[in-house]
């Protein structure tokens, strides 16, 4: 016995339903992004190279994933000893702007070093 389409539709949709449930769940919210074909490209090089020889790609999800983390370490890292030698406060918060845009101050030179 075979499904009728109407049963494997509404089969495939409580799955995706129960999936995205899931996904809900764990606090996982998808995310969309438009890429250039040359981009496309370069991001399946990258998948593969970084999963290493031999080993299965990475997918999308888990580079792009890891690549989030792996920036936000760094960042933190470079924000430990940043303070402004103006104001004397610890960065990125500093003196909140009141000096931002002068030469001294710190704040401005490093948004200006931490900007992508």
């Amino acid at each position: 016995m075979s499904k009728t389409p109407e049963k494997q539709r509404a089969t495939a949709a409580e799955r995706k339903r129960k999936s995205r449930e899931r996904l809900a769940q764990l606090g996982i919210k998808p995310v969309q992004v438009n890429l250039a074909e040359s981009e496309i490209e370069t991001l399946d090089m990258l998948c593969k190279v970084r999963a290493g020889e031999g080993k299965q790609p990475y997918s999308y999800d888990e580079y792009i994933s890891t690549l989030i983390r792996r920036d936000k370490e760094r960042l933190t890292e470079q924000l430990k000893s940043a303070q402004c030698a103006m104001c004397k406060l610890p960065l990125p918060t500093g003196c909140g702007g009141v000096n931002s845009g002068t030469s001294a101050c710190y704040k401005y030179k490093l948004n200006n070093r931490l900007a992508l």
